[in-house]
């Protein structure tokens, strides 16, 4: 299998995992829909195969980050291959520096649907700076 990092999927979430005090709600900073049932799946490029960096910018207006959500799926499910994927979040540029990695995921072959991606600790951004991941 094949590790592949850095990129970006047309229904993807940038979110912020925000406990609100006693309510267990959590609060998004950003979202391509509300409703994550109407993602078509399929959408977005594939990513197997990429060798020039790939991704996408963001725009935080929170302070933190500890999760992103993106809409995937295998689009050769006959392939026997899946995936193991993790994204990075960083700095300055797609190619800047890496200020956090989510912890790998396995996703088996003919994979569809949204996976969550997770850092191991809160990553700390600056509300109106661009990042990538």
């Amino acid at each position: 299998m094949k590790i592949q990092s850095c990129f970006a999927i047309a229904a993807l979430l940038f979110v912020n995992l925000r406990w609100l005090h006693g309510q267990g709600t959590i609060v998004y900073d950003q979202q391509s829909s509300i409703d994550e049932s109407a993602w078509p799946n399929g959408a977005g490029p594939t990513i197997q195969g990429i060798t020039a960096p790939f991704g996408q910018s963001f725009t935080p207006s929170f302070t933190s980050l500890d999760f992103i959500r993106l809409n995937l799926n295998d689009p050769d499910p006959v392939n026997g291959s899946g995936a193991v994927l993790y994204v990075n979040v960083r700095a300055n540029s797609i190619t800047g520096p890496i200020l956090s990695s989510t912890s790998p995921v396995n996703l088996a072959n003919g994979f569809t649907g949204v996976v969550s991606f997770l850092f191991g600790n809160t990553v700390s951004l600056t509300p109106g700076e661009v990042y990538y991941f």
